[in-house]
């Protein structure tokens, strides 16, 4: 009686494994992406989802409205998703709202607000979104000009292995921009993005060795 019970019990956990890799696998990106035969019907599962409050589910279909995967492209329908996700602290729609108020799909570019949203998702350790930071501190873009600060955020992402905040990092080091100038530092951040194929990089590597180091 006890085994029948434990089996009852495992069969029914299975079950309710099964049907959760199920849901899953239907709102999948990865498949939508590769085969636009059912895209539109990944697009209608993961609305589904969405409105039952997934939150993966969520973030999906603002980026399938984004870049139009089973639907036809919409980036106010796309904000409009992120920012369900995003206040809940998805930081993939955090980045995400970043990038459309940066480069202005959708709405006005407005780089307050896009710093607003990078600055959300690299605090909690989205490599894309520091390395943006980063360039935005550089640049004086929605916040205040501070190389020191470029070079902290670049740095995070630098280390996470993005090798355009390695390039932007060896930079700071070559031309003492927010770090004391190191040659050194810059060959050796150079030379991690360039071998990740960063062409700037190895560019700028190619330069320290033929005249500096």
């Amino acid at each position: 009686m006890r085994i029948k019970s434990m089996l009852a019990v495992s069969a029914f956990f299975l079950s309710v494994l099964m049907s959760v890799f199920v849901q899953a696998a239907v709102c999948d990106l990865s498949v939508a992406e590769n085969d636009s035969g059912r895209a539109p019907e990944i697009f209608e599962q993961c609305v589904r989802e969405a409105y039952n409050g997934n939150r993966v589910a969520q973030h999906s279909v603002g980026y399938m409205y984004q870049y139009g995967i089973g639907v036809q492209r919409n980036y106010i329908a796309a904000i409009n998703w992120y920012r369900v996700d995003a206040a809940k602290g998805g930081p993939a729609s955090q980045y995400n709202l970043g990038y459309l108020y940066y480069f202005g799909y959708g709405v006005p570019r407005n780089f307050t607000e896009a710093m607003k949203w990078y600055r959300m998702a690299a605090d909690q350790g989205l490599a894309l979104a520091q390395e943006m930071v980063g360039l935005m501190y550089e640049a004086g873009q929605g916040v205040q000009q501070s190389f020191a600060d470029a070079a902290m955020w670049y740095r995070k992402s630098a280390e996470q292995g993005n090798s355009l905040a390695q390039a932007s990092l060896g930079s700071c080091y070559q031309y003492g921009r927010g770090v004391p100038q190191d040659y050194a530092a810059a060959a050796k951040w150079y030379r991690k993005a360039a071998e990740q194929g960063h062409e700037g990089a190895q560019a700028g590597l190619g330069y320290l060795y033929e005249t500096r180091l």
